[in-house]
């Protein structure tokens, strides 16, 4: 009788994985107003026939992200100001993360309580506590240290 595999288990592990990111991907999704690129080129005042032009050229220059939800990008309200213009401190926390962490990483990092900000959300304080959030951000890239 050949030995079990030690990956016997593999899909199982896979599968609740799976649903656990499609749980926390929703909790996301309806724990903030996610723009799409017409919506944000309309209340920015984007004037381009392409309505992802301006959203997407944002994103090019890292000033914002965009989730992808089934094909389409999705903008977080919670990084733009009054004028539905990018947080600039949204542009250095994404040079923090870099281009190697996912869209959907860094919407997870925001949306969650962070212990560096006492429990609270990094979205919820990008607008009066933005250094606290660029430190917790920095904090976060670092990783784990040891002394």
């Amino acid at each position: 009788m050949p030995a079990a595999s030690i990956f016997a288990s593999f899909p199982e592990f896979q599968a609740r994985n799976e649903e656990r990111k499609q749980d926390l991907r929703q909790f996301l999704l309806a724990d903030a107003n996610w723009l799409t690129s017409a919506e944000l080129s309309d209340r920015a005042g984007f004037k381009n026939r392409n309505r992802s032009a301006g959203p997407n050229g944002w994103k090019q220059r890292g000033k914002i992200f965009a989730i992808n939800v089934e094909g389409h990008d999705r903008y977080p309200a919670y990084a733009l100001d009054e004028a539905y213009q990018p947080l600039k401190i949204l542009k250095d926390i994404l040079t923090v993360f870099g281009d190697s962490t996912s869209a959907w990483s860094i919407a997870s990092w925001m949306g969650t309580a962070n212990s560096w900000l006492e429990g609270k959300k990094p979205k919820d304080l990008m607008k009066q506590d933005p250094a606290a959030v660029l430190h917790a951000a920095l904090i976060q890239k670092a990783g784990a240290q040891h002394g």
